[in-house]
């Protein structure tokens, strides 16, 4: 029986070169600029909105980032829920501003981000259960199976020493 592999690692991504992560960070920085020209009192919103998924940036060390793309998700869905109410009303400053001080579009925001958080808190453990139960199930079809073959072949097939030398 051979030993399981571990440790094995994965061939790196090749990085890109700094002069193309320079021009993908300055047309992602001149976009952003334009879009929030364009829509300020949205970029507004969005900026304050994304406050968590900035927490779960700087927190987060794990490797993949999983916080920060779970809390990140979710967070993008209550922000988008938002701004599509905001666009649908009056597109100023002032509509804005009364936006974030109204308590239900904070906890919108904010609690989508909360369900990130808990879903980065509580999928191990489910999975862990499913897991534990699938792998209960498995082990009793095999008992089953195991015990089929006794009766069909003998007790001598279970493969135990049966002291004979």
């Amino acid at each position: 029986m051979s030993k399981p592999v571990r440790n094995v690692k994965r061939p790196a991504a090749a990085p890109l070169s700094p002069l193309a992560a320079r021009a993908w960070i300055a047309l992602f920085t001149v976009l952003a600029i334009m879009a929030s020209m364009m829509m300020w009192s949205a970029a507004l919103l969005i900026l304050v909105g994304l406050l968590p998924s900035l927490a779960a940036i700087l927190i987060d060390r794990e490797e993949g980032n999983p916080l920060t793309r779970a809390v990140a998700a979710a967070n993008a869905v209550g922000i988008l829920a938002v701004v599509l109410d905001f666009r649908s009303g009056p597109n100023t400053t002032a509509h804005a501003l009364a936006a974030l001080g109204n308590g239900l579009t904070l906890l919108k925001m904010f609690g989508a981000a909360g369900l990130g958080w808990m879903i980065y808190l509580g999928l191990p453990t489910i999975m862990l259960t499913f897991l534990e139960h699938a792998d209960a199930a498995r082990h009793k079809v095999l008992r089953k199976r195991q015990e089929e073959l006794i009766k069909e072949w003998g007790a001598e097939t279970r493969g135990e020493d049966s002291g004979e030398k």
